[in-house]
């Protein structure tokens, strides 16, 4: 098989209108393989910012700590500001890096939900009232992570914040 066959072959498996001057439509390949490596690199870089934070959420609740986590989150933020512009562009990083943000914006309060004080009730209180569950809370051992953030802490802070002082309140 000739070269020019080969490409004629790969054009129509691909869908491409075959150019009539083989050079053009090499370059045509060309960019179009470049645009999917270029693709394949951003994906590949997004991806391992969302892993980090798909980990994160799967993490036990009794196994966070505040501080490390901090250090984690700041980490991973600067990782993706050092990312290459053709990477920053696309609306899933952003967004990916907004999440970021706002976990950072949330360590007080998760700081506060460490706190001894709050017994299996409260958190049963907690989800019951915010996520409008009737699903209890067999265990906090068995809480993650990524459980307590969908309590969307930052919105919900003032009431958070009211749950443990009462918790507080009653320990002592």
């Amino acid at each position: 098989i000739t070269q020019r066959e080969y490409l004629n072959k790969t054009f129509q498996y691909l869908n491409i209108p075959i150019d009539p001057n083989l050079n053009t439509s090499f370059n045509g390949i060309n960019e179009f393989l470049n645009e999917i490596n270029d693709l394949k690199s951003v994906w590949s870089s997004i991806s391992v910012l969302s892993d980090t934070l798909n980990n994160i959420n799967e993490m036990k609740w009794a196994e966070v700590k505040p501080i490390d986590l901090k250090k984690l989150l700041d980490d991973l933020l600067q990782k993706s500001r050092n990312m290459p512009t053709k990477v920053r562009q696309y609306i899933t990083f952003i967004q990916i890096q907004n999440s970021i943000k706002k976990l950072i914006q949330s360590i007080p309060i998760i700081t506060s939900l460490k706190n001894e004080s709050l017994s299996e009730r409260h958190w049963n209180e907690l989800f019951s009232q915010i996520k409008l569950s009737k699903d209890k809370i067999s265990s906090i051992n068995d809480l993650k992570f990524g459980s307590v953030i969908s309590l969307d802490l930052s919105e919900n802070s003032n009431f958070l914040k009211k749950i443990i002082q009462n918790a507080q309140g009653e320990k002592n």
